[in-house]
């Protein structure tokens, strides 16, 4: 339970002296700094005998007692701080000062203050309660001992008071001022109380109240810190040129403001704007557009939670028409906190949504929410105006914001964004470990949630299939956690868009995100997939989109990404209008932004892929390479979301080359004339038990058929991840292979290092079928029907002639390694079909004669006794490891059966 104790602040006390206390003169011999230094941390006054100066950047240090600060003027050379209290002090300010040329900003650093009736300001000042906070130099998603100490020095823990008889403000925030976008976000965690006598707010600042972007600094009880406790503004005279809120703007925000805020992220008591909060309006001139409850913007904008009471005086001076707003305040569910409106009878005010009125409930609709959820691209990554990166304005969400309003719709934007950040946490950049996570699943109340993550995630899946498999089950987890918010009534998912020239990720995670959404959809949940891909690929390919690095909208693309989401959102329009093609031709000589047309081709492999119907067709021109992949151990990868795909050559020399070791298949795939090459040997057709045919004129350089998966560990933080689900398969599948030269063809599973990583199971029913015009020559591993799996299943092998150089192997050898872990060999009991005159070796084949007899178990015995083993290993996985009496008992009954 927060503490709900207000510290009040006597008049007297504040301008009493205590006796003990030092007073120390400020004139020719002792400056400023030695004045603060003379007072040893006790505290007392300070006379300003002369008119001194205040060097830029000076931070007063946490006193055992009150300051007072009096005498002549004193002129800041730029932004003055006091230390973050913790002995419940008071400041007072009792004379004029001068800001520098090019202003100032005092921070109070969350002491009591007091601005007496001499605080004359010349120049332009910036009060901000709380403290400057900063971004760290770490920047990942976890919770780092020093990121935690800056936050929690952003943080007010203990009440305090500031109290206001004269002064000039440009701007009036008793919490914290944010330095960059990627600085830390704190809170008012403690009662805070505002009493305002007099002064000047908000000169040169400022407003237009129908603005759907209210982005200017202004007045408000919170500043850029979550207002999350009690707070009370009493507002007795004053000039106000500015709007005044409760909860003023959080500024600009990016990865770092979520990942590194992680004490505010700890607890609801940091990041729930669940205080109650008072403003009293007994007097003052208010010349402003606007006293609301929040300042909204496409930025964070969560809602308030407590009781919001607004109560204005007769003697107050009120501009003709200032809006009154308390659109976001809005009770958890199940709570009964509510926003009081009490103002004079006959004022020219605009009302929105006060529960009561002058005492009266009134009814209202709540106007549609929006959080948006994302990565760079959603934050507003070059989002620039000029030499300005301004995610705030020039973002699509704050983009699809002004359109809302421009046509007429009533809308609150929250930008969620936040760089670099991914559905799987395997670099401490998951999104569901940072502030923004929290806030938008918890105090948005959103109407609609618009998810764009996957962008991040798409390279990690083209590693491995236990990746994809893990993006998603994460991705329909993180969906299906935000679908499940009562207050919730669509999750709009969107997909991964064009990204840098050919790159096949973009396309590969795109497939996956749809058929999440298909899924979702068909179990009956409130989810919609747009496909932006589809939406924004013109634009992209003709250089309207994307900035320089080829990743993220510059401004105007942003602009139509705003408008393509606006329409998919307003007009249900959720993908082109035929886009799939049939038949898709690429040439390394086209245009990037070819239709894809024989007339026509395009130069983009990606968009081939992106663009193919669920049966489709590519056809290549020339030779086409694809150099695209900065990790060899990533693959070249076939998306799910076609059913069968033939990549075929047109003429003679077609030839596909990439720099990879891997061809990941989705789905069922025909290569037909066309020479496939890697500048990494040897060159992986890995099938994922797919329906794989290479024809007749299909050609390769000793590449590898691996007909199941590459297996890997199971360790999370590795984006070579596999779990046992994703590389067990009881999926039938027939290959053929007509054409090409192969260095292996293996019937199941391939392990990427040792037998320390992850093996799987085969239990479905395996066709290879190996035509005339093949040739194996097992230079790169040793073929064999089974992989290097367990097998339940079945394989028939049908070869035409001897294709395979030393025979063909039941199970593959097991790659050599310092630790080889366990095979029990008893798991295996499928069945392998061979037929034609390949030479086969069943496992437990010591001597090679095609069958496993008596012979073979007393070799095996023998073998382990003379610890001639090696002479053997070579049909019975590999290894000597294996050789065990347990195993030879295995080869003998198998031998009996």
């Amino acid at each position: 339970m927060k503490n709900r104790i207000f510290f009040f602040l006597c008049i007297a006390v504040l301008l009493c002296v205590s006796v003990s206390a030092a007073t120390v003169s400020v004139n020719s011999s002792t400056g400023f700094q030695a004045a603060v230094l003379a007072l040893k941390g006790e505290g007392g006054t300070i006379v300003v005998e002369e008119e001194a100066t205040v060097p830029s950047g000076m931070k007063i240090p946490d006193q055992n007692g009150d300051i007072t600060i009096t005498g002549k003027a004193l002129t800041f050379l730029g932004d003055v701080s006091f230390a973050k209290n913790t002995n419940n002090n008071t400041i007072i300010f009792d004379l004029p000062v001068k800001a520098g040329r090019e202003g100032a900003k005092l921070f109070g650093g969350f002491n009591n203050v007091y601005f007496t009736e001499k605080f004359a300001v010349e120049g332009d000042l910036d009060f901000y309660g709380g403290v400057a906070t900063y971004e760290t130099d770490d920047g990942t998603v976890q919770e780092n001992p020093m990121e935690l100490k800056m936050n929690e020095e952003a943080t007010a823990l203990i009440p305090y008071s500031i109290k206001v008889d004269g002064g000039t403000f440009r701007v009036f925030a008793g919490g914290n001022y944010r330095a960059t976008y990627s600085a830390i976000l704190g809170s008012i965690s403690a009662p805070i109380d505002i009493t305002i006598n007099g002064g000047t707010f908000g000169n040169g600042v400022s407003f237009n109240a129908d603005s759907a972007l209210k982005l200017d600094s202004a007045i408000s009880v919170s500043g850029m810190s979550i207002l999350a406790d009690n707070a009370t503004l009493t507002i007795n005279g004053g000039t106000f040129n500015s709007p005044v809120y409760a909860q003023g703007y959080l500024g600009q925000t990016s990865v770092r403001t979520s990942g590194d805020s992680q004490f505010t992220n700890s607890d609801s008591k940091y990041y729930a704007a669940d205080g109650n909060t008072v403003i009293n309006v007994k007097g003052g001139t208010f010349n402003c557009s606007e006293i609301s409850a929040t300042q909204s913007a496409a930025t964070y904008s969560q809602l308030l939670r407590g009781n919001y009471t607004l109560t204005i005086d007769k003697k107050a001076k009120l501009a003709d028409g200032i809006v009154l707003d308390a659109t976001q305040v809005k009770a958890y569910a199940g709570k009964s906190e509510k926003a009081t409106l009490t103002y004079p009878a006959g004022a020219n005010v605009t009302v929105k949504r006060f529960d009561v009125v002058n005492g009266k409930a009134v009814k209202y609709d709540e106007p549609l929410r929006i959080a948006f959820i994302g990565d760079s691209i959603t934050q507003g990554s070059n989002a620039y105006i000029g030499k300005e990166l301004s995610f705030e304005k020039k973002s699509y969400p704050a983009q699809f914001l002004e359109k809302m309003v421009a046509n007429g719709h009533d809308v609150v934007v929250s930008n969620y964004g936040c760089s670099a950040t991914k559905i799987m946490d395997y670099d401490n950049f998951g999104y569901t470990l940072g502030l923004a996570y929290t806030l938008s699943m918890k105090e948005t109340d959103a109407d609609y949630v618009v998810v764009a993550l996957g962008t991040n995630d798409s390279l990690a899946c083209t590693c491995t299939y236990g990746m994809k498999d893990r993006f998603v089950e994460e991705y329909a987890d993180f969906i299906s956690g935000y679908e499940a918010l009562p207050e919730t009534d669509m999750v709009y998912g969107t997909s991964a868009i064009y990204r840098e020239s050919r790159d096949v990720a973009a396309v590969f995670v795109r497939a996956l995100q749809e058929k999440v959404f298909e899924k979702l959809v068909a179990d009956g949940k409130k989810c919609t997939y747009i496909d932006l891909y589809s939406l924004l690929l013109e634009p992209a390919l003709n250089d309207k989109l994307l900035a320089g690095d080829m990743l993220h909208p510059h401004a105007d693309g942003y602009t139509i990404y705003a408008d393509r989401l606006y329409d998919a959102i307003v007009n249900k329009v959720y993908a082109k209008e035929n886009f799939e093609m049939t038949d898709i031709y690429v040439d390394a000589k086209a245009k990037y932004a070819g239709a894809g047309t024989k007339e026509d081709p395009t130069q983009c492999i990606s968009v081939a892929l992106g663009k193919a119907a669920k049966e489709a067709t590519i056809h290549i021109s020339g030779q086409y390479n694809y150099n695209n992949i900065d990790d060899t151990s990533r693959g070249f990868i076939i998306p799910s979301s076609i059913d069968k795909l033939t990549i075929v050559g047109d003429g003679e020399g077609a030839t596909l080359k990439i720099n990879s070791k891997y061809i990941f298949i989705n789905c069922d795939v025909v290569f037909d004339n066309i020479t496939v090459e890697s500048t990494v040997s040897p060159l992986h057709f890995v099938a994922g038990y797919n329906n794989v045919t290479f024809t007749e004129s299909f050609k390769c350089n000793e590449a590898v058929i691996v007909a199941g998966i590459v297996s890997h560990g199971d360790v999370k933080t590795n984006i070579k991840y596999n779990s046992l689900e994703s590389i067990c398969s009881d999926k039938d599948c027939v290959i053929n292979v007509n054409g090409g030269n192969f260095g292996a063809i293996i019937g199941g599973n391939l392990k990427f290092t040792n037998s320390l990583e992850l093996t799987g199971t085969y239990g479905g029913n395996l066709t290879i079928n190996v035509g005339k015009n093949v040739t194996v020559t097992d230079k790169a591993f040793t073929s064999s029907a089974v992989g290097q799996n367990y097998f339940t299943g079945t394989v028939t092998v049908n070869a035409d002639k001897e294709v395979f150089k030393d025979g063909l192997r039941e199970f593959a050898t097991i790659a050599s390694g310092r630790d080889v872990g366990y095979i029990d060999v008893t798991k295996n009991t499928g069945k392998v079909t061979v037929n034609g005159t390949v030479k086969f070796i069943p496992l437990g084949d010591l001597n090679s004669d095609g069958k496993v007899s008596l012979c073979d178990s007393l070799t095996m015995l023998r073998s382990i006794a003379d610890k001639t083993q090696s002479k053997y290993i070579k049909n019975f996985y590999g290894h000597a490891s294996f050789f065990t009496e347990d195993n030879a008992k295995m080869l003998l009954a198998k031998a009996v059966q």
